[in-house]
């Protein structure tokens, strides 16, 4: 069997933002079996019409809703460019749609522990291969190459290492960044942390893959974690001092102090802070005041946007109201009394100041 680069294109449509393990893992698969294969995230780079027009076998991964309906839409592409190909539909959502995809869309389906079997298919497609200049597939301009049943595996499989050679980098991808924006909300039960993670798993999680502190070659450090939780325990005064707690069971003023810790431990510059003393007792908002008042003096930024006057009187050096959709600008000296008449807005009837 001869394989040539090209002859095997990988497509991944979409997946929530994150670099495609379901290209990384089956392309090492084929990798380990000697057959190259090319692989497309399209949701960050577009269709390679060249390669796609020469292709032998095309799979397309089809992990959830969304990555089904452009999948199905590449699909349409790459037939047009190219209707000798083996189109194959892998993933959850491929076995779930296998009637319709099958039904003029693709040649095949599979799901499950797949990765084996998509190599068997790999292989059978490029063994049994015509060229279609000179043996043209029944049925002319349209025909598919070879149309299969669903096929499901269910064997747990022992994959390699992803493969991630021919993917966009990390950097590519959603990611937080450091020395970049950091966002501290009020809203801890829903936005700030996740209930049911410890204390040192919600202080690490905003790092991504490529985040040497926290991992390294793609696996969690946990232990680092564990120490980097334990600095931040004693520097912010997190009670009890436990990294392994889980968040759920801190009172509302240690929770925040670990969204707190996590947010200016990563070396943001500029914070964005929402409401972030809501429901904190007197000692917590005071915490939390102070540790916005030492980002400004070391030079950071702070944007607080806030429903309590006094803390923003308290607080900020230039201060805007948001009224109707609008920005007022409030006079330097203005109490909360002032404050909260721009607020209000112009009575009914009445002119605006």
């Amino acid at each position: 069997m001869s394989v040539a680069p090209g002859d095997v294109l990988l497509l991944a449509c979409y997946e929530l933002g994150h670099q495609p393990l379901s290209l990384a893992w089956p392309a090492a698969v084929l990798q380990r079996a000697g057959i190259p294969a090319t692989v497309v995230d399209l949701a960050v780079d577009p269709l390679p019409r060249e390669i796609a027009a020469s292709a032998r076998f095309i799979g397309i991964s089809v992990p959830m809703h969304t990555a089904l309906r452009l999948g199905v839409r590449a699909a349409a592409e790459v037939r047009a460019l190219n209707s000798q190909a083996h189109i194959c539909f892998y993933g959850l959502y491929a076995w779930l749609n296998a009637d319709y995809l099958l039904a003029g869309v693709a040649d095949s389906v599979l799901a499950g522990e797949l990765e084996d079997v998509l190599v068997e298919r790999v292989a059978e497609v490029l063994a049994n291969w015509q060229d279609p200049l000179s043996n043209p597939i029944p049925g002319g301009e349209g025909a598919t190459y070879d149309q299969r049943p669903p096929t499901r595996s269910l064997v747990r499989l022992a994959l390699p290492t992803p493969n991630r050679a021919g993917l966009p980098p990390l950097s590519r991808y959603a990611h937080y960044v450091e020395d970049g924006v950091a966002h501290l909300s009020g809203e801890r039960e829903r936005g700030g942390l996740v209930p049911g993670m410890s204390v040192a798993e919600n202080l690490a999680l905003k790092g991504s893959y490529d985040d040497a502190r926290f991992f390294g070659r793609g696996l969690w450090r946990r232990r680092a974690a564990q120490e980097a939780a334990a600095d931040a325990i004693a520097r912010y005064g997190i009670e009890p001092p436990d990294p392994a707690r889980d968040v759920a069971t801190l009172s509302g003023g240690n929770a925040q102090k670990v969204a707190v810790a996590r947010e200016l431990g990563s070396g943001a510059r500029v914070l964005v802070a929402v409401n972030p003393t809501r429901g904190l007792d007197v000692g917590s908002t005071r915490f939390v005041h102070e540790r916005l008042l030492e980002l400004r003096a070391a030079g950071g930024a702070v944007l607080l946007i806030s429903t309590e006057l006094d803390e923003v009187l308290a607080l900020a050096d230039r201060v805007v109201a948001l009224v109707r959709g609008v920005f007022v600008a409030v006079p330097p000296d203005a109490d909360a009394a002032a404050l909260g008449a721009i607020l209000l807005g112009p009575a009914a009837g009445g002119a605006a100041a």
